[in-house]
């Protein structure tokens, strides 16, 4: 009956180490995904600083151009006599005055948009990346407990087993889940660990 003990055990065993290395496996690509998102998140964060640097160069461009435009129509109406403080030319000018302001505030609404929009995109972004890090986590415990499944699945097959070879004679057998992996005892000489290194011992 030893033979087929200690196939149970080993096949339990091997489940084992297979729960953990999956579980180990999608760790892997949740800490990528994490990484990613935090990358993400980084160059977002750059692309919004430079729209708010790009918005307030375009807004004071504007404005130049605009004092460009409304001084050249102030010369000329003054080389032709025109009074621009009163009358329909000074209102001409102040509605000038208000367009070209508008522009420049147009253009500064526009480009807050923008930056606050890359911003919301960083935060979900980090969001991402703490999710995929908690899932991290979940997958290498879930392959742990796993593993644990297969090793009590194993050793109660092969509790029952030598139970029955001997005619019901006493024996016992415990799991334990230390600080260096999963550990399994039967009987008196039966032993299985996985753990920082993976053995058999029958």
């Amino acid at each position: 009956m030893a033979a087929p003990v200690t196939l149970m055990l080993i096949a339990g065993a091997t489940q084992a180490i297979g729960a953990i290395a999956a579980g180990n496996a999608q760790a892997a690509q949740y800490n990528a995904q994490a990484q990613a998102a935090a990358y993400n998140a980084n160059i977002q964060r750059q692309q919004s600083s430079a729209v708010a640097q790009q918005t307030s160069a375009r807004e004071d461009l504007q404005r130049r151009q605009a004092r460009q435009i409304i001084g050249r129509q102030v010369a000329a109406g003054a080389e032709s006599g025109v009074n621009i403080t009163t009358g329909s030319a000074s209102d001409l000018l102040r509605q000038s005055l208000y367009d070209a302001e508008m522009d420049a505030l147009n253009i500064r609404y526009e480009g807050e948009i923008n930056r606050v929009g890359l911003l919301n995109q960083a935060s979900l972004s980090d969001w991402e990346g703490q999710v995929a890090k908690k899932n991290s986590k979940t997958a290498q415990r879930a392959g742990y407990l796993n593993a644990a499944v297969s090793l009590t699945g194993a050793a109660a097959g092969a509790y029952g087993m030598r139970g029955a070879a001997a005619g019901g004679s006493s024996s016992s057998f415990s799991l334990s889940n230390g600080s260096t992996g999963l550990g399994l005892r039967q009987g008196g000489g039966t032993g299985l660990r996985v753990g920082g290194g993976t053995g058999l011992r029958y």
